[in-house]
C-alpha cells in the first residue's frame, strides 16, 4: 500500500480538469495544490531520511509498478494539453485566462519535464521515445541530449548550463541556462555524429529530428486551433521551463566569479 501513494501525483491532472473547466479561483488549483497545499501539509509530516537496506533497494529497483505509473502520465499528460487547446478558447477574464494557463504550465512542469526527464534516462528505445514525447509537450526536447551528455559530466563546474554561477539572479540564469543548454545539446550531437563520420545535419542528429518536431507540432496547433491557442500554448511552454529552472538552480561555492 506504500508504494499507491505515488498515484498521488495524479491529483494534479484532475485538478487541471477542474481548472479547465471551472471559472474564478477554481482556474488556479493546480498552482494552489502544487505552491500552497504541499508545502503547508509538509510541515506536519516528518521526513524520513532513512535508506532501503541493500536487499529492499533491489526489489523496489525491479517493481515495475513505478514504471507503469510513469507510462500512464503520458496519455494523461497528452490529453490534458489537447483538452487546455479547447478549454482556453472558452471567454474568460484576464485572471482566468492566466490561472488556466498556469494550470497547464504546472503539469507541462511537474508531469511533462520531469517525467520525460526520468523517461530520458532510461535504456529502453520506447522508454526514451515516450520521455521525448512528453519534453515536446513543453518544447524542451533538447534537454535530453544535453542533459545526458553534458550536465552528468560537467556539472558543477563553469561548463555546465544548468548549474548557477555564484549570487546569480534567478532570471539571469534561467535566461543563461535554457538557451546555453540549447547551444550545447547542438555541439554534443554534432560532435557525436562527426566521430562516427555521419553528416551533422541528417535525420540521425536527434537535435535537427527535435526541431523538426518542434515545427510540426507548433503548425499542428495554429492549423488546426489559431494563432490565440498556439500563442497560449508558448506562454505555457515558458511557464513550465521557468517551473523547471526554479527547481534544478544547482548554486556551487566553487564558481565565485
Amino acid at each position: 500500500m506504500k508504494r499507491l501513494k505515488y498515484l498521488l501525483v495524479f491529483i494534479l491532472p484532475i485538478a487541471a480538469y477542474i481548472s479547465f473547466t471551472s471559472k474564478g479561483i477554481l482556474t488556479y488549483l493546480p498552482v494552489l495544490i502544487a505552491f500552497v497545499l504541499i508545502p503547508i501539509l509538509e510541515l506536519f509530516f516528518k521526513v524520513d531520511s532513512k535508506n532501503f537496506d541493500k536487499e529492499t533497494a533491489k526489489l523496489e529497483k525491479e517493481n515495475s509498478l513505478y514504471s507503469w505509473i510513469l507510462y500512464v502520465t503520458v496519455p494523461v499528460q497528452l490529453g490534458m494539453l489537447i483538452f487546455f487547446f479547447y478549454a482556453i478558447q472558452d471567454p474568460l477574464t484576464t485572471t482566468e485566462y492566466i490561472g488556466r494557463i498556469s494550470s497547464m504550465g504546472v503539469l507541462c512542469g511537474i508531469l511533462g519535464i520531469n517525467v520525460g526527464h526520468e523517461l530520458g534516462h532510461r535504456l529502453n528505445n520506447t522508454e526514451q521515445f515516450l520521455g521525448e514525447l512528453m519534453l515536446l509537450s513543453s518544447l524542451n526536447t533538447h534537454f535530453l541530449p544535453y542533459h545526458n551528455g553534458g550536465h552528468h559530466f560537467n556539472v558543477a563546474t563553469p561548463n555546465d548550463a544548468a548549474t548557477a554561477r555564484k549570487n546569480e539572479p534567478l532570471y539571469v540564469f534561467w535566461i543563461r541556462s535554457h538557451f546555453s543548454s540549447y547551444i550545447q545539446a547542438w555541439q554534443l550531437e554534432n560532435k557525436r555524429l562527426r566521430n562516427d563520420n555521419k553528416n551533422n545535419f541528417s535525420l540521425q542528429n536527434k537535435m535537427v529530428v527535435y526541431t523538426i518536431a518542434n515545427i510540426i507540432l507548433l503548425s499542428v496547433i495554429y492549423y488546426f486551433f489559431g494563432w490565440f491557442v498556439l500563442l497560449s500554448f508558448i506562454l505555457v511552454a515558458v511557464y513550465s521551463n521557468h517551473l523547471a529552472f526554479r527547481e534544478s538552480k544547482i548554486p556551487s561555492p566553487k564558481l565565485s566569479y
